[in-house]
């Protein structure tokens, strides 16, 4: 078994569990912040595309590729942090995501584990890919911040009021203080948030 652990030049930590026996031979993995030049361009694409759908990158690590000489034959541990004094309604749904390179976008990672005490999200994959940390779609309503509130469209940024810390499959409602309905919506997949 091995356990690496890296320190960016930001002070976030990457580290890599290895159990014995993973590989049948010897392995070397290298580790690339922001993924190797020709990965950036699809990188930059899966971002553009999560914006678009509201998932908010997360952290100063930025994407971060893993490249082995040979694969795995069973799962590792990959564990990221994250910089302290993040925001309640984003940790509750910060996970890792892997990028899907056919589709150019990014999937959740199922085994994703928050660790809030040691600011680190774990997770357990078969195969190495390019990660990164993203608050999507929350697990429930708890931590969910609409801003700025009250809204005032003149004095908002770009004119927008913001809903961050949404589950999928919502119902979203904006009222006048008279409680007169202005806008509704449903909406599937959120991606953490949405705006109006």
């Amino acid at each position: 078994p091995a356990v690496a652990t890296l320190r960016t030049p930001q002070g976030a930590t990457i580290e890599l569990t290895v159990p014995g026996g993973v590989f049948s031979g010897s392995a070397i993995v290298d580790i690339f912040m922001k993924g190797r030049t020709e990965v950036r361009p699809i990188i930059e694409e899966a971002d553009k595309k999560a914006m678009e759908r509201s998932a908010i990158s997360f952290g100063d690590i930025g994407a971060v590729e893993f490249t082995a000489t040979v694969q795995p034959e069973r799962t590792v541990s990959i564990s990221l942090s994250y910089p302290s004094g993040s925001s309640p309604a984003l940790l509750n749904s910060l996970k890792a995501y892997y990028l899907e390179r056919k589709s150019v976008v990014w999937l959740p990672v199922e085994s994703s584990r928050l660790d809030p005490e040691n600011r680190t999200v774990t997770f357990d994959v078969a195969s190495f890919e390019v990660f990164r940390l993203m608050a999507g779609s929350a697990h429930d309503l708890r931590g969910v911040i609409v801003y700025p509130n009250p809204f005032h469209p003149r004095s908002a940024k770009d004119n927008v009021l913001k809903f961050i810390g949404l589950t999928d499959n919502v119902d979203v409602k904006i009222y006048t203080l008279n409680g007169d309905i202005v806008w509704t919506r449903h909406i599937r997949y959120t991606g953490g948030g949405t705006t109006w």
